[in-house]
C-alpha cells in the first residue's frame, strides 16, 4: 500500500485488533483443553466484533467511534452510502447478545455462565459481522493485501467483493 489515507490506517489498525481477538477465540473453540472459559471466549469473540464494525466506522469516515462497546449502537453509526451501502448493519440486525459479552465475558462475579455451545454460536456471529465489514470495506476501496488475515476468518464473495487479501 503506497500511501494510505489516515482513515485507511486507523481502519488497518482496527482490523488488525480484530482479527486478533476473534483469531483468539476461533482457536480457543477448537482446543480440547481449553485455557480460556467459555464466557472469555465470548468476550474475545464480541471484541472482535465490535473491533471490526470500528474499522468500518474508520475507513467510513464516521464524525466519531465511540468508545462504547454496543453493537447495535455502533452498527447505527455507519454512515449512509448511497452510492454504494454498507451492507453489515442490514445482514447483522440481531447482535445484543454479542454486545452483552462486553461485561459478561470478562466478569464471573455477575453470575452469568456460558457454555461452550453458545461460545461457538456468538464466535460464529462474531465471524459473520467481521467478514461483512472486510466485505463492506474492500468493496468500498480499502486495501487490505498485506494484512495477516487467517484463510479461516477470509472467504471472499466474489459477487460482493472481487479483491481480498492474497493467499
Amino acid at each position: 500500500m503506497a500511501n494510505p489515507s489516515p482513515w485507511e490506517r486507523a481502519a488497518h489498525v482496527w482490523l488488525t485488533d480484530a482479527t486478533g481477538d476473534l483469531w483468539s477465540a476461533t482457536r480457543a473453540l477448537g482446543q480440547t483443553d481449553p485455557v480460556l472459559l467459555p464466557r472469555q471466549i465470548g468476550f474475545l469473540a464480541q471484541q472482535g466484533a465490535e473491533k471490526a464494525i470500528k474499522a468500518v466506522l474508520a475507513y467510513a469516515r464516521a464524525p466519531e467511534i465511540p468508545d462504547r462497546h454496543d453493537i447495535a449502537m455502533l452498527l447505527a453509526r455507519i454512515p449512509a452510502d448511497p452510492v454504494r451501502p454498507w451492507t453489515v448493519g442490514v445482514r447483522y440486525p440481531r447482535v445484543g447478545a454479542l454486545t452483552a459479552m462486553a461485561v459478561q465475558g470478562r466478569y464471573a462475579v455477575l453470575g452469568r455462565e456460558v457454555d461452550r455451545a453458545e461460545a461457538a454460536s456468538l464466535t460464529a456471529l462474531a465471524t459473520g459481522i467481521y467478514r461483512a465489514c472486510l466485505h463492506d470495506l474492500v468493496a468500498h476501496g480499502m486495501q487490505v493485501q498485506g494484512l495477516a488475515i487467517p484463510a479461516l476468518l477470509w472467504r471472499p464473495d466474489p459477487d460482493r467483493c472481487p479483491g481480498g487479501p492474497a493467499r
